[in-house]
């Protein structure tokens, strides 16, 4: 883990348009399909190998630091 990786992420502008842009970020942690649960969606188990990430703040695009 603590792995950099870059992911190609849809990020909607203000005319409603879409636009890939992409956003690094790091590895923090892999589910194991039994305990590892979605950030948004407390309840939900991810499913084994899905990868969980954090990525920085992007000034560009007012986005906060997030997982």
């Amino acid at each position: 883990m603590n792995k950099t990786i870059e992911v190609l992420w849809p990020y909607y502008l203000p005319d409603g348009t879409k636009q890939l842009v992409w956003a690094p970020g790091r590895v923090v942690g892999v589910a194991d399909g039994t305990t590892h649960k979605a950030p948004r969606a407390r309840s939900k188990i991810l499913p084994a190998g899905a990868v969980l990430w954090e990525w920085a703040a992007d000034e560009r695009f007012g986005e906060q630091a997030g997982q």
